[in-house]
């Protein structure tokens, strides 16, 4: 159900066990309903969904609709500029010596404005839609985003979900969290490792470059078996989080799900948002 798995790549999302179907009569095992490399993890509001070009073609946005969109696209990186140049100012403001609880209140109320600053951006990007392409956009969000989209309360309040569900949904979000967090550090590891022999194979031979190529094609291939297999394994990641946590709703929440969600959104990218962490403050 909560498909759509990426990359995404994301820093976000184990210990994931084996979970019964709590209230629903036995049930054969299910096929993912939707493809299973899609899904990013994160928080997808509108202003960054309305980045990627799939998702334009998917909710017809028309050529008028897209200059207004580029108008909006500009305001909101002026906006988020001088946001941005008014919290240095603030923090110049501390001393040159300012304490860790200045510093701490500073940047809570700065939290605070750019989640204000966020809605009011989302909000004018939903403006200028239609009233059908903004419900499909509410749909290919609740794809993008799969587990963590049930933790949003006004979600879980649809689907009435008990507080021992949310519990255990949080709990298994976070848990797989960690277990992206430590694939994504052994990526970094390996990007970085490959990064710096490629360096020295340049500095300890600039000149016989023919010769040191051919050297390393074993490193290179030994670096991209673990590049893909690290891929693999966050995919794997992702959905044993998906199917966990599917398995903690009642047929009928599913079901509910299911109807919210509309259409299978195609992204044509394995990693529809671009990375696994979101450009602004949510």
């Amino acid at each position: 159900m909560l498909a759509r798995l990426s990359v995404v790549p994301f820093v976000v999302l184990c210990v994931l066990g084996a979970q019964l179907w709590a209230d629903d009569e036995p049930q054969k095992k299910q096929p993912p309903r939707t493809t299973q490399t899609r899904t990013s993890f994160v928080n997808s509001p509108p202003n960054r969904l309305l980045e990627n070009p799939a998702v334009l073609k998917d909710i017809k946005l028309t050529e008028s609709q897209k200059l207004e969109l580029q108008k909006l696209e500009t305001r909101a990186t002026d906006l988020y500029k001088k946001e941005g140049e008014a919290f240095k100012s603030a923090v110049k403001e501390l001393g040159d010596e300012p304490s860790q609880d200045d510093l701490m209140a500073l940047r809570q109320r700065r939290g605070a404005e750019l989640r204000v600053l966020s809605e009011e951006i989302d909000a004018s990007y939903l403006k200028i839609l239609n009233p059908k392409q903004r419900e499909r956009l509410t749909q290919i969000r609740l794809q993008l985003e799969g587990p963590i989209a049930l933790l949003k309360p006004d979600l879980q309040k649809r689907l009435n979900l008990a507080p021992d569900q949310i519990q255990q949904i949080r709990e298994i979000f976070m848990a797989g969290v960690d277990e992206l967090k430590r694939v994504k550090d052994l990526r970094d590891e390996n990007v970085v490792n490959n990064s710096q022999r490629k360096e020295v194979a340049t500095k300890s031979n600039p000149t016989e470059k023919r010769p040191m190529r051919e050297i390393d094609k074993s490193k290179q291939a030994d670096y991209e078996k673990e590049k893909n297999n690290l891929e693999n394994e966050a995919k794997q990641i992702r959905l044993n989080v998906i199917q966990r946590i599917d398995r903690i709703l009642t047929k009928k929440q599913r079901e509910t799900f299911h109807r919210m969600e509309g259409e299978l959104f195609d992204p044509g990218e394995p990693n529809p948002l671009k990375s696994d962490t979101t450009k602004k403050a949510s």
